[in-house]
């Protein structure tokens, strides 16, 4: 990966790969630190333009916790996913595998993850996220790929969340004796709530 020149209208240059795709998208995967994400990269409010917006509004507590959960030394893997506007230049080198572009404002618009993108710009460290980009969309088809992606979506039933917490409560902690205590009385046979809770 090559040194990264902050100044605007400079070419920035990070390993990347393209991955074939049945359509005339193109779809490439790199790696791309939240310093320069955070200046390229805009998100399509509907609050700001009802005609294309098709965003939600950030939430600032959800970004706090993002950086403060970054801050604690903790990763998200999961891949932002941006479309390359016409101000990016986006270009791929094949033989050396390294995707580059103009560093302009709006380069980007981000189709999934501007919570994390946003969230990770207020941490104290400079995170690199995977980022998931791809060219030549119409602005249905982000639409339409964000609607893909978030209608889709379902959150982890509170039941499971409550059931995996046994992995996390610590040994002698009052989780840890309550989450003992509900399987106890759930799985022996002499208890009157056996394989009902």
């Amino acid at each position: 990966m090559k040194k990264n020149v902050k100044t605007q209208n400079q070419r920035q240059h990070f390993f990347g790969i393209e991955i074939p795709t049945t359509t005339d998208t193109q779809l490439f995967f790199s790696a791309i630190p939240v310093s320069v994400l955070s200046k390229v990269c805009e998100v399509s409010r509907a609050d700001e333009d009802s005609k294309k917006g098709y965003q939600r509004l950030l939430s600032h507590g959800r970004l706090r916790q993002i950086a403060e959960y970054l801050d604690e030394g903790k990763i998200i893997p999961g891949a932002l996913i941006l479309s390359a506007q016409p101000p990016t230049n986006l270009e791929y080198n094949k033989e050396e595998k390294v995707v580059s572009f103009v560093l302009n404002p709006k380069s980007f618009l981000v189709i999934d993850g501007q919570h994390r993108l946003f969230g990770a710009s207020e941490s104290k460290s400079d995170i690199t996220f995977p980022v998931s980009i791809m060219t030549g969309l119409s602005l249905e088809e982000e639409v339409q790929y964000f609607n893909d992606i978030n209608g889709e979506q379902k959150g982890v039933p509170r039941t499971l969340q409550l059931e995996i917490a046994k992995f996390l409560a610590p040994e002698g902690s009052n989780e840890k004796t309550r989450i003992n205590l509900f399987h106890a009385l759930n799985e022996r046979p002499d208890s009157p709530l056996c394989n009902r809770m």
